[in-house]
């Protein structure tokens, strides 16, 4: 599977939360880390990690909806460039924008991925 491909399924089954699906997309050492400037920061490592970021994302917005736009990918790296739509749970506010995410490839699977936010202070 090239990593274009990947990063597809990784997508495709992630945001529905089929984590069966996900698991043997992620590389042993898979870690995911989020902006100090978010309510839900720091580095989640493994299939648990990722589900327990998912949690914390939930648990400061009532809605959080990702539409992959674009993929670019150079060998082992994909860029995903996303939309985000949510609402704030504690001040029911709105907020829309966009999201590149870095996915590192290692031995075929995804080892790490790094988000970076347009404007991380719409998600406070």
């Amino acid at each position: 599977m090239s990593p274009h491909q990947l990063v597809e399924s990784f997508y495709a089954a992630a945001l529905p939360g089929d984590w069966e699906a996900v698991a043997p997309l992620l590389h042993d050492r898979f870690s995911v880390t989020e902006s100090a400037a978010l309510p839900f920061s720091g580095t989640f490592q493994g299939l648990a990690g990722l589900r327990s970021l998912g949690k914390a994302i939930f648990k400061h917005c009532s809605r959080f909806e990702v539409t992959p736009q674009t993929f670019t990918t150079e060998t082992d790296r994909v860029i995903v460039h996303l939309t985000v739509e949510g609402q704030i749970r504690a001040t029911e506010r709105i907020f829309t924008t966009e999201i590149l995410e870095l996915f590192i490839i290692e031995s075929g699977l995804i080892r790490e991925i790094r988000p970076f936010y347009w404007n991380p202070s719409a998600l406070c």
